[in-house]
């Protein structure tokens, strides 16, 4: 086997690409915004039947790989599927239990569930579950977080954290190897909830950030301000930014997100 396919399919969105193998070199990707909980929806609302729930996730995944051939004019017919992140939710197309910390990175035990090649879906597929302490949980993270170690664990002190960045930031211990805790921070669904369905939508508007230095340093103030005051109250200071013209609502939106990421990452700094 010298390539196979990677399908990372998180809450909102479902990302595949073509990887080779050994060296992991990403060829080409194609993303949708049919995320775990969407895609589940849409088959409920299709009566939760016909087609198999398998079935209707494999479906999206081969609509992906189908956009994956045309970009690099090569057929993927028969390239493995290794499959993480929410898809073995509750919601997503088989329910796999957790493994349990303390996890070994060194000799990782995750839960695997094979499927087999059929005539609608030529491809071997793996659906790879998450690990959970007792009061926390990740899915697909845990595969990073493998990745990371097996590349470059010998640069590392014994004593390590992980961030992985997200809908819902990650941040793993890990202390010789072993997985001992980790911690979600709701960070990116709070910021799509506050600029979209609270007081502060019409104080910001979405704008690019790389090349911009106005929004970039609109970012930086937000982080500043993360660290000198109470997030309940910082982000109100989105709305009156606004009220008083201090902020136009392009650099108010990124505004916003320094002052979530910088309380997220306050935490590293108290921990």
């Amino acid at each position: 086997m010298d390539k196979f396919l990677s399908c990372d399919w998180g809450n909102s969105a479902c990302r595949v690409r073509v990887v080779t193998a050994p060296d992991c070199l990403v060829l080409a990707e194609s993303a949708s915004d049919q995320g775990i909980s969407r895609r589940y929806a849409t088959w409920i609302q299709g009566g939760g039947k016909e087609p198999s729930r398998i079935t209707h996730f494999l479906r999206h995944i081969k609509e992906l790989i189908a956009n994956l051939e045309q970009q690099l004019s090569y057929s993927c017919f028969g390239l493995p599927v290794v499959i993480s992140g929410m898809a073995s939710s509750a919601l997503g197309m088989v329910e796999l239990p957790y493994s349990s910390m303390p996890f070994s990175l060194v000799h990782p035990n995750l839960k695997i569930f094979a499927g087999q090649p059929a005539d609608d879906f030529p491809h071997h597929w793996l659906v790879i579950s998450g690990i959970s302490s007792k009061t926390d949980v990740m899915r697909g993270e845990e595969t990073k977080l493998i990745g990371c170690w097996d590349n470059s664990h010998l640069a590392f002190s014994p004593n390590q954290t992980f961030v992985f960045p997200g809908t819902h930031s990650k941040h793993v211990q890990v202390v010789d190897g072993q997985v001992k805790d980790l911690i979600t921070h709701m960070t990116g669904e709070f910021f799509a909830l506050l600029v979209q369905h609270s007081i502060l939508a019409g104080s910001v508007e979405k704008s690019p950030f790389q090349g911009n230095l106005e929004n970039q340093q609109g970012f930086v103030l937000g982080v500043q301000h993360s660290l000198e005051a109470e997030l309940l109250h910082a982000a109100f200071l989105v709305r009156t930014n606004r009220l008083f013209e201090l902020l136009p609502k392009t650099v108010n939106y990124h505004y916003l997100s320094g002052l979530l990421i910088g309380t997220e990452c306050k935490q590293l700094m108290i921990n």
